[in-house]
């Protein structure tokens, strides 16, 4: 039988710096088939011997290298020993399952925790998400009648579903309401992530989330119609800067599509010229996703507008610079001194773009590309029909006769 091969690897950037600490990585080879085992353990790159695969003078370091080392190949000894079939990925698993099965599940989600900021694989916005989850768990462990960490492999379907309803009725604090179905969900579906990787890494089972049925309440997303639009931009604000400024960021990106983190951070590099006009072209913060637009009249008349603006000389923005609260506050302002009844957001620019490009004629796979979508169903959520397309639509068949 052909053994494993085992050697140690640091997981570097394409651009490493020296004085940086990077991850140390367990490679496991065994007939072609490469695992890799996190160690938890970093070192600087300049400490590292990249032909002996060993960090430089540190016997402490090396010596719980070692330990790990011998506890792989000790693993696959018993697994020749059970005259199993095995595969370098069987090798992993038992490391991590030696390693967590006493974990608790604090701790187990911790270590994912940091797994995922080494990696930098996910947003800030998104890895932030993880903490606040994790920390939500710990405040529900705490009001718990137990108040127990319990074990990783002791996590049962009922204590997913507790948290659940903790979720929904008890809030941080009285000055809040307690999370809505929809938010309550997008935690549960980190707890499902955590045990799914717990299942996956050989430390559970069972995975008890996978009963867990997340019930997804139905939301009606506000827009502004055309007439509403026409009157914000026809109201005179020339004597509120602020409310002026709102005004266009607002505008911006009702006819470009864009997330107001992505519109505020465009800078002259996003914008491009050619023989069919002008477009700017972004990548999406939250999904990654590459996108590109060919600029509305209105959105080339704002960039012009803040050409000479300090934002643009000095950090090279495309809009003027302002903080996301600040925007939400003033657009509530905005909608009252307009007449618009609606609790108007930045938010409601992107769906205002979707929902009046589909009334336009526009398909579901186009706005899907626009918006940076990843999947159809999210984009498929503008396709309800509205009275203005029904009576549009509905001349159709009058014209045939």
């Amino acid at each position: 039988m052909t053994k494993a091969n085992y050697s140690f690897t640091l997981k570097t950037p394409a651009k490493p710096d020296n004085n940086e600490s990077y991850p140390i990585y367990l490679l496991i080879t065994l007939d072609r088939q490469l695992a890799r085992y996190s160690t938890g353990l970093k070192v600087k790159l300049k400490e590292w011997d990249a032909v002996k695969k060993l960090p430089k003078n540190n016997a402490s370091l090396a010596a719980e290298l070692d330990k790990i080392m011998d506890e792989a190949k000790f693993n696959e000894r018993c697994l020749i020993k059970e005259k199993r079939t095995y595969s370098s990925k069987d090798i992993t698993s038992m490391l991590k399952g030696t390693h967590a099965v006493n974990m608790t599940f604090l701790e187990f989600f911790d270590d994912i925790i940091r797994e995922i900021k080494t990696r930098a694989e996910l947003s800030d916005k998104r890895i932030s998400r993880y903490d606040l989850v994790r920390s939500e768990f710990e405040r529900f462990l705490q009001t718990n009648k137990t108040g127990k960490n319990p074990l990783i492999k002791d996590i049962t379907t009922r204590n997913i579903t507790d948290f659940e309803t903790f979720l929904l009725t008890v809030p941080k604090s009285e000055k809040v309401n307690p999370l809505g179905r929809n938010t309550v969900n997008s935690y549960l579906k980190i707890i499902k992530t955590i045990l799914g990787r717990a299942q996956n890494e050989g430390v559970i089972n069972q995975n008890p989330s996978y009963s867990v049925k997340l019930k997804q309440k139905a939301t009606n997303r506000d827009y502004l119609t055309k007439e509403e639009l026409t009157k914000l931009l026809n109201e005179d604000l020339k004597d509120n800067k602020l409310y002026d400024k709102v005004r266009d960021i607002f505008i911006f990106c009702s006819v470009t599509s864009l997330r107001i983190n992505d519109a505020l951070n465009l800078t002259v590099h996003n914008y491009f010229r050619d023989a069919e006009g002008d477009y700017i072209k972004w990548t999406q913060k939250k999904t990654g996703v590459d996108c590109s637009i060919t600029l509305h009249p209105l959105a080339m008349k704002i960039i012009e507008k803040y050409a000479y603006f300090a934002d643009r000389k000095v950090a090279n923005l495309l809009l003027p610079k302002i903080s996301e609260q600040v925007l939400n506050r003033v657009l509530k302002e905005l909608a009252a001194k307009v007449g618009i009844n609606k609790l108007l957001t930045a938010h409601v620019a992107r769906h205002t773009f979707a929902v009046r490009f589909i009334e336009e004629g526009g398909s579901l796979e186009v706005l899907q590309s626009l918006m940076g979508h990843e999947s159809i169903r999210t984009t498929s959520i503008y396709g309800k029909i509205t009275k203005s397309r029904i009576d549009k639509e509905s001349k159709i068949i009058l014209d045939i006769a």
